[in-house]
């Protein structure tokens, strides 16, 4: 393993072990907690892809697994918008997020077609790094909405007076 692996593998260890850890204490009791550890697990599958990218050596090795990891790093962003759905009690919501993850379904598939979201990959010091393909200019706007609505549920939660310091820190932090 390649020292610039070690950053990464061991973010991935940190959001596995608090996605571990969140779920078995709070689900199935809550659903919250499964929301918010379904983002870790996307957040772990991202980081581990690096990890496992920035120790080969071998350029036909490193394209699959830019591939395999961009078809799981497109459903980061589903994910919190998941989470922020399910915090917010935003089941308005409901049908777009799934519209969201079938959209995330696409973009995946398109990172196994030759250029459309990954046109090869740089070489840098550290490793490959993937190249954006044709349509990443429209994930990255699908991104854009997401982030959008993200942030327009988090400021229309009203922080209700009674609630528990917990719960009001916790809305503050997700906005911020």
């Amino acid at each position: 393993m390649r020292w610039p692996s070690v950053p990464p593998l061991l973010t991935a260890l940190l959001y596995l072990a608090i996605g571990i850890f969140v779920l078995r204490r709070r689900w199935p009791r809550e659903q919250k907690p499964l929301a918010y550890s379904l983002w870790l697990f996307t957040t772990v599958y991202w980081q581990s892809g690096w990890a496992i990218d920035f120790s080969i050596q071998n350029p036909v090795w490193a394209a699959f697994i830019m591939r395999l990891n961009y078809s799981g790093i497109v459903f980061i962003p589903i994910a919190f918008y998941h989470l922020i759905i399910t915090f917010t009690d935003a089941e308005r919501d409901i049908p777009w997020m799934k519209a969201a993850y079938g959209l995330g379904l696409l973009f995946a598939a398109a990172c196994w077609k030759g250029g459309w979201m990954l046109s090869g990959f740089y070489t840098r010091w550290y490793g490959f790094y993937a190249r954006a393909g044709s349509i990443h200019p429209i994930y990255l706007l699908f991104l854009t909405a997401l982030v959008i609505r993200i942030l327009l549920l988090l400021f229309k939660k009203k922080i209700p007076p009674d609630a528990p310091a917990s719960q009001r820190m916790q809305i503050k932090l997700l906005r911020w």
